[in-house]
């Protein structure tokens, strides 16, 4: 069963700050769960997400420089 955690904790431990977390939980970048104004996280699916997002960003740059050459 996963554990949630606040928004503020969730920050804390990726090393982010709140206000960027939240503008990616407000545009579904990130994996949330929404209880009135507060957001919860699942550490576990926040990584897996932010790892994924950032080897697809990291393929999608080589493949410009190939292209560029």
């Amino acid at each position: 069963m996963a554990t949630f955690d606040s928004l503020s904790r969730t920050a804390t431990t990726l090393g982010v700050p709140i206000s960027w977390l939240k503008r990616e939980a407000e545009a579904s970048r990130v994996p949330c769960l929404r209880a009135g104004r507060r957001f919860l996280f699942d550490m576990e699916a926040v990584s897996k997400a932010l790892s994924e997002r950032s080897a697809a960003e990291t393929t999608a740059v080589e493949e410009m420089e190939v292209s560029d050459r």
